[in-house]
């Protein structure tokens, strides 16, 4: 799976770029919304990827960052975050005390994502998930790094299996056609890894 990530990662930096902010800022607005319900002192980003939610977190939130591709680990390490590279599957992170987890655009790149669901919540008390809403199965087709397309309601019962759901929604893009099923997750998991 590792070599799968290593080649988008090298794709993507070929065209690096700041995030397009009109695009992707209803998804982070929310994600910024429910941190600020939580006021985590802690928050593990598991498939940080070239650090986009790490670049937006106040700082003073202690963030910490996993990813399975070493192009992006060393590339949010530049940027002065402190990030692992693991497999979230097969590998587990060193114990960090973690309020908040956050996960976006994970549960996709997987065929089984309620144990990547399950996974993250040993990590938090909290969770905040995010899966992309395709308008079209082709369009989900299309992206060969995700693994499956996950429906809004399939999203609903995959976090449900995890823990307490606090607040769900569908957050669109100005762009047509775009959305992001959200959820914020309050775990079940009562001895998590993180101390």
């Amino acid at each position: 799976m590792q070599n799968l990530y290593e080649e988008q990662a090298q794709l993507e930096l070929v065209e690096l770029k700041k995030v397009d902010n009109e695009f992707h800022q209803p998804r982070f607005n929310k994600l910024l919304e429910w941190i600020d319900t939580i006021q985590p002192s802690t928050l593990l980003d598991i498939g940080c990827s070239w650090g986009y939610v790490m670049e937006i977190v106040p700082r003073s939130i202690k963030v910490i960052g996993i990813d399975i591709s070493p192009t992006k680990v060393i590339y949010c390490r530049k940027l002065g975050f402190d990030v692992f590279q693991l497999d979230i599957l097969t590998e587990q992170l060193p114990k960090k005390f973690c309020e908040l987890v956050v996960a976006m655009e994970l549960l996709e790149h997987f065929n089984e994502p309620i144990e990547v669901a399950k996974r993250c919540a040993k990590y938090g008390r909290h969770i905040i998930f995010s899966t992309p809403v395709y308008s079209t199965d082709e369009e989900a087709v299309d992206n060969k790094f995700h693994l499956r397309h996950i429906l809004p309601t399939e999203h609903l019962e995959i976090v449900s299996q995890v823990g307490k759901v606090r607040e769900f929604t569908v957050v669109k893009s100005p762009q047509e056609g775009t959305a992001w099923s959200m959820s914020l997750v309050e775990t079940y998991e009562t001895n998590n890894l993180c101390s």
